[in-house]
């Protein structure tokens, strides 16, 4: 596995979520629009759930469902 991942490069395995972290007054913590990368992404890891993906990467392909 070491040859197709690891490190972001042409010919690299590509898996990835994109997070929104402000949802608003549906969300479910409280956000701060000064809160740093490592606080936003303990919050999600402690706090979040699926309503804050918002789009999903596997294999380099975008298979994000809509709802």
């Amino acid at each position: 596995m070491g040859e197709v991942v690891g490190k972001l490069d042409v010919g690299f395995e590509f898996d990835a979520l994109e997070i929104e972290c402000n949802l608003g007054e549906k969300g479910h913590w409280d956000y701060f629009g000064d809160d740093d990368f490592d606080t936003l992404f303990e919050k999600w890891v402690n706090l979040g759930d699926d309503r804050n993906i918002k789009r999903v990467w596997v294999q380099g392909k975008d298979i994000t469902i809509t709802h």
